[in-house]
Protein backbone atom coordinates (compact mmCIF):
# COMPACT_ATOMS: atom_id res chain seq x y z
CA UNK A 1 0.00 0.00 0.00
CA UNK A 2 0.91 3.25 -0.64
CA UNK A 3 1.63 6.05 2.00
CA UNK A 4 -0.55 8.45 0.44
CA UNK A 5 -3.47 5.88 0.32
CA UNK A 6 -3.22 4.96 4.38
CA UNK A 7 -2.84 8.26 5.43
CA UNK A 8 -2.81 12.27 5.03
CA UNK A 9 0.74 13.19 5.18
CA UNK A 10 0.50 17.45 3.90
CA UNK A 11 3.39 18.58 2.47
CA UNK A 12 4.09 22.34 1.99
CA UNK A 13 2.18 25.18 1.33
CA UNK A 14 -0.71 23.00 2.68
CA UNK A 15 1.22 21.96 6.28
CA UNK A 16 1.78 24.86 8.73
CA UNK A 17 5.50 25.46 9.47
CA UNK A 18 7.19 22.33 9.55
CA UNK A 19 5.78 18.96 7.99
CA UNK A 20 6.96 15.43 8.78
CA UNK A 21 9.60 15.62 5.95
CA UNK A 22 11.24 18.23 7.87
CA UNK A 23 10.61 16.74 11.51
CA UNK A 24 12.09 13.44 10.43
CA UNK A 25 15.28 15.49 8.72
CA UNK A 26 15.49 17.17 11.89
CA UNK A 27 15.87 13.86 14.30
CA UNK A 28 17.71 11.94 11.76
CA UNK A 29 21.45 11.60 11.47
CA UNK A 30 22.35 14.34 8.79
CA UNK A 31 23.09 13.28 5.24
CA UNK A 32 21.93 15.11 1.54
CA UNK A 33 18.27 15.06 1.56
CA UNK A 34 17.94 16.90 -1.89
CA UNK A 35 16.44 20.28 -2.29
CA UNK A 36 12.98 20.89 0.17
CA UNK A 37 13.99 17.07 1.52
CA UNK A 38 12.57 15.60 -1.66
CA UNK A 39 14.89 11.98 -1.51
CA UNK A 40 13.60 11.69 2.57
CA UNK A 41 10.19 12.14 1.02
CA UNK A 42 10.55 9.11 -1.35
CA UNK A 43 12.24 7.36 1.09
CA UNK A 44 9.86 7.62 3.77
CA UNK A 45 6.98 6.75 1.24
CA UNK A 46 8.82 3.51 -0.19
CA UNK A 47 9.57 2.38 3.47
CA UNK A 48 6.48 3.00 4.61
CA UNK A 49 5.62 0.84 1.81
CA UNK A 50 7.88 -1.67 2.66
CA UNK A 51 7.02 -1.99 6.26
CA UNK A 52 3.16 -2.44 5.19
CA UNK A 53 3.57 -5.68 3.11
CA UNK A 54 5.68 -7.19 6.00
CA UNK A 55 3.20 -5.98 8.40
CA UNK A 56 5.33 -4.08 10.17
CA UNK A 57 2.71 -1.11 10.78
CA UNK A 58 1.01 -1.12 14.42
CA UNK A 59 -2.20 -0.20 14.61
CA UNK A 60 -4.59 -0.12 17.28
CA UNK A 61 -7.30 -2.84 17.43
CA UNK A 62 -10.12 -0.08 16.87
CA UNK A 63 -8.37 2.01 14.51
CA UNK A 64 -7.51 4.78 16.39
CA UNK A 65 -3.88 5.12 15.59
CA UNK A 66 -1.19 3.86 13.40
CA UNK A 67 2.48 3.85 14.38
CA UNK A 68 5.43 3.18 11.59
CA UNK A 69 9.11 3.14 12.32
CA UNK A 70 10.70 5.11 9.53
CA UNK A 71 13.10 2.19 7.42
CA UNK A 72 16.49 1.97 9.41
CA UNK A 73 16.89 5.87 10.21
CA UNK A 74 17.94 7.11 13.78
CA UNK A 75 19.10 9.91 15.64
CA UNK A 76 22.89 10.45 16.91
CA UNK A 77 22.23 8.50 19.97
CA UNK A 78 20.38 5.80 17.80
CA UNK A 79 17.17 5.92 18.77
CA UNK A 80 14.49 5.02 16.50
CA UNK A 81 12.41 7.22 14.67
CA UNK A 82 9.04 6.77 14.27
CA UNK A 83 5.40 8.23 12.58
CA UNK A 84 2.64 8.59 14.02
CA UNK A 85 -1.05 8.68 12.93
CA UNK A 86 -4.42 8.85 13.66
CA UNK A 87 -7.97 8.04 12.58
CA UNK A 88 -9.12 10.03 10.13
CA UNK A 89 -12.47 11.26 11.26
CA UNK A 90 -13.54 12.79 7.70
CA UNK A 91 -15.08 10.29 4.64
CA UNK A 92 -14.37 9.47 1.49
CA UNK A 93 -10.50 10.09 2.85
CA UNK A 94 -7.31 7.96 3.90
CA UNK A 95 -7.88 6.49 7.04
CA UNK A 96 -5.98 8.06 9.13
CA UNK A 97 -3.54 11.71 9.01
CA UNK A 98 -0.39 12.40 10.59
CA UNK A 99 0.01 13.84 13.90
CA UNK A 100 3.36 13.40 15.14
CA UNK A 101 7.26 12.23 14.77
CA UNK A 102 8.88 10.29 17.79
CA UNK A 103 12.47 9.79 18.54
CA UNK A 104 12.23 7.72 21.44
CA UNK A 105 12.15 3.52 21.88
CA UNK A 106 9.55 4.17 24.02
CA UNK A 107 6.27 5.77 22.69
CA UNK A 108 3.44 7.68 24.76
CA UNK A 109 -0.34 8.01 22.84
CA UNK A 110 -2.97 9.60 23.91
CA UNK A 111 -6.30 7.99 22.61
CA UNK A 112 -10.01 9.13 22.78
CA UNK A 113 -10.06 6.63 25.70
CA UNK A 114 -6.68 6.32 27.45
CA UNK A 115 -2.87 6.95 27.94
CA UNK A 116 -1.10 3.60 25.98
CA UNK A 117 2.17 3.29 26.10
CA UNK A 118 4.33 1.37 23.45
CA UNK A 119 7.61 0.26 21.89
CA UNK A 120 8.52 1.50 18.64
CA UNK A 121 7.44 -0.96 15.84
CA UNK A 122 10.51 -2.40 13.78
CA UNK A 123 11.96 -1.08 10.56
CA UNK A 124 11.55 -3.16 7.31
CA UNK A 125 13.21 -5.70 6.53
CA UNK A 126 15.38 -5.78 3.08
CA UNK A 127 16.03 -9.06 1.39
CA UNK A 128 18.01 -8.01 -1.96
CA UNK A 129 18.37 -9.99 -4.65
CA UNK A 130 21.60 -11.43 -5.92
CA UNK A 131 22.93 -9.46 -8.91
CA UNK A 132 24.11 -12.18 -11.70
CA UNK A 133 25.79 -11.23 -14.57
CA UNK A 134 25.65 -13.72 -16.24
CA UNK A 135 22.12 -12.51 -17.17
CA UNK A 136 22.11 -10.98 -20.99
CA UNK A 137 21.47 -7.31 -20.87
CA UNK A 138 18.57 -6.52 -23.41
CA UNK A 139 19.22 -2.60 -24.33
CA UNK A 140 17.37 0.39 -25.94
CA UNK A 141 19.77 2.59 -27.62
CA UNK A 142 16.89 5.01 -29.74
CA UNK A 143 15.68 5.59 -25.92
CA UNK A 144 18.80 6.70 -25.28
CA UNK A 145 20.28 8.28 -27.75
CA UNK A 146 17.01 9.98 -29.44
CA UNK A 147 14.35 10.29 -26.91
CA UNK A 148 16.58 11.40 -24.26
CA UNK A 149 19.22 13.05 -26.07
CA UNK A 150 20.12 16.03 -23.37
CA UNK A 151 21.18 13.11 -20.97
CA UNK A 152 23.80 11.39 -23.25
CA UNK A 153 24.94 14.77 -25.23
CA UNK A 154 25.23 16.29 -21.73
CA UNK A 155 27.96 13.98 -20.22
CA UNK A 156 29.72 12.81 -23.74
CA UNK A 157 29.21 16.18 -25.78
CA UNK A 158 30.94 16.36 -29.09
CA UNK A 159 30.49 13.04 -30.17
CA UNK A 160 28.43 11.40 -32.64
CA UNK A 161 25.26 8.50 -31.62
CA UNK A 162 27.57 5.79 -32.80
CA UNK A 163 30.27 7.46 -30.63
CA UNK A 164 28.36 7.51 -27.80
CA UNK A 165 26.74 4.23 -28.44
CA UNK A 166 30.30 2.42 -28.01
CA UNK A 167 31.06 4.76 -24.88
CA UNK A 168 27.61 3.85 -23.23
CA UNK A 169 27.88 -0.42 -23.89
CA UNK A 170 31.14 -0.58 -23.17
CA UNK A 171 30.30 1.30 -19.28
CA UNK A 172 27.17 -0.83 -19.06
CA UNK A 173 29.25 -4.53 -19.76
CA UNK A 174 31.87 -3.18 -17.61
CA UNK A 175 29.87 -2.51 -14.72
CA UNK A 176 27.72 -5.77 -15.55
CA UNK A 177 30.79 -8.03 -15.68
CA UNK A 178 31.56 -6.47 -11.98
CA UNK A 179 28.61 -7.67 -10.96
CA UNK A 180 27.52 -6.93 -6.92
CA UNK A 181 30.77 -4.65 -6.37
CA UNK A 182 29.17 -2.13 -8.87
CA UNK A 183 25.10 -2.97 -9.30
CA UNK A 184 23.47 -1.71 -6.36
CA UNK A 185 20.21 -2.20 -5.23
CA UNK A 186 16.80 0.35 -5.42
CA UNK A 187 13.64 0.25 -4.81
CA UNK A 188 10.95 0.88 -7.94
CA UNK A 189 7.34 1.72 -7.81
CA UNK A 190 5.83 2.61 -11.55
CA UNK A 191 3.86 5.65 -10.90
CA UNK A 192 0.51 3.36 -12.13
CA UNK A 193 1.28 0.23 -9.67
CA UNK A 194 0.25 0.36 -5.97
CA UNK A 195 3.56 -1.86 -5.10
CA UNK A 196 7.05 -1.55 -6.09
CA UNK A 197 10.41 -4.02 -6.59
CA UNK A 198 13.88 -4.40 -6.00
CA UNK A 199 15.70 -3.51 -9.35
CA UNK A 200 19.11 -2.58 -9.97
CA UNK A 201 21.31 0.34 -10.92
CA UNK A 202 25.08 0.24 -13.01
CA UNK A 203 27.19 3.50 -12.57
CA UNK A 204 28.54 4.30 -15.87
CA UNK A 205 32.22 5.41 -15.65
CA UNK A 206 32.85 6.86 -18.92
CA UNK A 207 34.83 10.08 -18.80
CA UNK A 208 37.19 9.07 -16.15
CA UNK A 209 38.13 5.45 -14.59
CA UNK A 210 38.07 6.64 -11.16
CA UNK A 211 35.34 4.32 -9.83
CA UNK A 212 35.18 6.64 -6.37
CA UNK A 213 33.61 9.44 -8.55
CA UNK A 214 30.07 9.97 -9.03
CA UNK A 215 29.42 8.24 -12.32
CA UNK A 216 28.41 10.14 -15.84
CA UNK A 217 25.29 8.34 -16.13
CA UNK A 218 23.20 5.16 -14.32
CA UNK A 219 21.58 2.88 -16.35
CA UNK A 220 18.21 1.13 -14.66
CA UNK A 221 17.99 -2.30 -15.07
CA UNK A 222 14.84 -4.43 -14.60
CA UNK A 223 14.90 -7.76 -14.05
CA UNK A 224 13.31 -10.69 -16.19
CA UNK A 225 14.22 -13.55 -13.90
CA UNK A 226 12.35 -16.26 -16.19
CA UNK A 227 14.18 -15.40 -19.71
CA UNK A 228 17.96 -14.20 -17.06
CA UNK A 229 17.81 -10.90 -18.58
CA UNK A 230 18.40 -7.37 -17.17
CA UNK A 231 16.12 -4.93 -19.14
CA UNK A 232 18.00 -1.47 -19.40
CA UNK A 233 15.10 0.88 -18.84
CA UNK A 234 16.82 4.15 -18.90
CA UNK A 235 19.90 5.95 -18.24
CA UNK A 236 19.58 8.68 -15.43
CA UNK A 237 21.75 11.33 -13.76
CA UNK A 238 23.46 9.95 -10.55
CA UNK A 239 21.18 12.24 -8.43
CA UNK A 240 18.42 11.06 -9.94
CA UNK A 241 18.97 7.74 -9.34
CA UNK A 242 20.44 8.25 -5.97
CA UNK A 243 16.43 8.45 -3.78
CA UNK A 244 15.55 4.84 -5.06
CA UNK A 245 18.25 3.34 -4.15
CA UNK A 246 19.19 5.14 -0.61
CA UNK A 247 15.58 3.74 -0.28
CA UNK A 248 16.72 0.00 0.81
CA UNK A 249 20.26 0.52 1.65
CA UNK A 250 22.33 1.54 5.12
CA UNK A 251 23.07 4.52 6.55
CA UNK A 252 26.45 5.00 4.39
CA UNK A 253 25.98 3.78 1.03
CA UNK A 254 29.00 2.87 -1.53
CA UNK A 255 26.58 5.44 -3.71
CA UNK A 256 26.77 8.82 -1.45
CA UNK A 257 28.59 10.65 -4.27
CA UNK A 258 25.51 10.34 -6.45
CA UNK A 259 23.31 12.65 -4.53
Amino acid sequence: MKLEDFAFMPRKPLAKGKDYVDYVADFAITEPWGSDGRYLERYIDYNFEMAHAQGRIVEAPDKSYALWRVGNLTTRDNEPISVLCTRNRKEGKQPYYFVRVFNTRRIEIQTDDAKVSVRAPDGPSYTVPTYDPSYEMVYQFSHYLEDNRPRAEGKLPGLTDNQRFLCIYAAAMLAHRRGSQAAVPQWYRDKHADIGGYQWLLPLHINADDLSKKPDLVATLEPDDENREYRVRTLLPAEWAYPNARAVSTRDPQFRMWA
